[in-house]
């Protein structure tokens, strides 16, 4: 377990939120690589104990999504790889990848519509949608 423990612990320091915004951009690739050894690492370790857990069937997804195992080696999806129906963290259910448009986005999508008549003293917003 100490192996686990080690492969967690700059994971552990911060939430995911303040984990990847410290992230450069430069040092993405290698990064992934860092984390699909950790999620490597934990799902040997527990294998199915915790499969009635939520949390776990979450973590299975983004595992079996965004890697392949290759000869007990550990290898990151490619991003043509990637598509609207994956799930982008373990920790967000919301967190999804999809198309606004042409062009390619992650998280949530939001609409807001606003009254626009120069008549109206008060001008509110009067609709609003926001998908997941």
């Amino acid at each position: 377990m100490d192996n686990l423990a080690d492969c967690l612990k700059p994971y552990r320091i911060n939430t995911s939120t303040n984990y990847i915004y410290h992230v450069e951009k430069k040092d993405l690739s290698s990064e992934f690589q860092q984390i699909a050894l950790a999620y490597h690492e934990v799902f040997i370790t527990i294998e199915n104990r915790y499969e009635d857990y939520p949390e776990y069937k979450n973590f299975l997804r983004v595992f079996n999504e965004h890697f392949k195992v290759n000869d007990q080696r550990i290898e990151v999806n490619p991003p043509s790889e990637l598509n609207s129906g994956i799930l982008m963290s373990p920790d967000d259910q919301e967190a999804s990848y999809r198309f606004k448009g042409s062009e390619k986005s992650k998280g949530f999508v939001t609409h807001l519509s606003q009254t626009a008549n120069p008549d109206n003293k008060c001008r509110s917003y009067h609709r609003y949608m926001c998908i997941p």
